[in-house]
């Protein structure tokens, strides 16, 4: 029993190196720089910052994607760490009486129990995703519509305001600590109800909504919360996606405070109203509430006059398609897919 659990991780093992194990490694060796460099650097613009965090984060499928897609193009040689199969005679070997000797453990066999283990993790953080997705989906159908018609009007006009083509349904709550957006093709945005009377922390909070779906925000948080429950069991993927939420809502505060219709004194303020709300971890909704390390990085870029960079449209485009096909590429060449075999 013992021999065939060993065989079955030094083959699990084998047929996980080069699909799984080099592509991650060589992934973490190539984002380590840039993520020491998002985290030394405090001039890059609130966007750019979180672009490019995305960037880092997605190119972690894509690398493995395109590993799996160069092995299975025609003429792709075989992997060095996958020779091709040759038949071997091994010599009879006769039955003893005594107890048979267990075969000696190999890396190949701790590459097959990380494996399990990997696997294992990541199952159940997808798990757990599914059931978040089916918790969104419950919660919506416990929502209303918001009592006052003009709460909804004051959305539509916003909308076309901010060029936002998706239909925006605003729902209140007394349950609600928080404001938060519930995404998809038909986002709803979630507001408490202590806020339908204050009419300017209302507008500044409905803005801030409209500019993360505007940005489709909701679909991006989605497929981040996807990719880091595959890869739960690395952890550069669980930073990375803590930092993406914290740079995702100062990129979105920036967005704001640039249409110049928001104060940034009221939109501090508004900020440090909801510092200590918390929205549903289960629904993984958008919203105001911050923790406290993070509303103070929040108010902090907020007051910088730093010269940003890659604040441009046409320096962060040029940048992040460098750095996607740099990542995505030198993933590949270092997973040695295209390298030559050997006998």
């Amino acid at each position: 029993m013992m021999q065939m659990v060993l065989d079955g991780l030094s083959s699990l093992g084998s047929a996980a190196v080069d699909p799984l194990w080099r592509p991650l490694l060589a992934w973490t060796v190539l984002a380590l720089p840039l993520w020491a460099l998002l985290n030394w650097t405090d001039r890059l613009h609130p966007n750019a910052e979180y672009r490019l965090s995305q960037i880092l984060l997605v190119a972690l499928p894509a690398g493995m994607g395109a590993v799996v897609i160069a092995e299975m193009m025609p003429g792709a040689p075989h992997s060095p760490m996958l020779p091709a199969r040759s038949l071997v005679v091994l010599p009879a070997i006769e039955a003893s009486t005594g107890s048979a000797s267990s075969a000696p453990w190999t890396w190949m066999h701790a590459v097959g129990l990380l494996t399990v283990g990997a696997l294992g993790v990541g199952l159940f953080q997808l798990g757990r995703f599914v059931l978040d997705v089916a918790a969104v989906g419950r919660a919506r159908q416990h929502l209303e519509p918001a009592a006052r018609p003009s709460l909804q009007s004051e959305v539509d006009r916003l909308r076309e305001r901010f060029g936002v083509h998706r239909p925006v349904q605003v729902c209140t709550s007394s349950d609600a600590a928080v404001p938060m957006t519930l995404g998809g093709l038909h986002p709803t945005i979630l507001v408490p109800d202590r806020l339908v009377d204050a009419t300017e922390k209302l507008r500044m909070t409905l803005r801030h909504e409209l500019v993360h779906i505007r940005r489709w925000d909701d679909c991006a948080q989605l497929v981040e919360r996807l990719v880091a429950a595959l890869f739960a069991g690395h952890p550069l993927v669980g930073r990375l996606q803590v930092r993406i939420a914290e740079a995702r809502e100062r990129a979105c505060d920036a967005a704001v405070l640039n249409d110049g219709e928001t104060p940034a004194g009221d939109y501090a303020r508004l900020l440090t109203t909801f510092a200590d709300g918390a929205s549903p971890s289960r629904l993984g909704a958008l919203s105001l509430s911050e923790s406290p390390s993070s509303l103070t990085d929040r108010l902090s870029a907020m007051r910088s006059s730093m010269p940003s960079v890659l604040s441009s449209r046409f320096a962060l485009g040029t940048a992040l398609v460098v750095v996607s096909l740099g990542l995505t590429l030198g993933v590949v060449a270092c997973s040695d897919t295209t390298g030559p075999s050997f006998p």
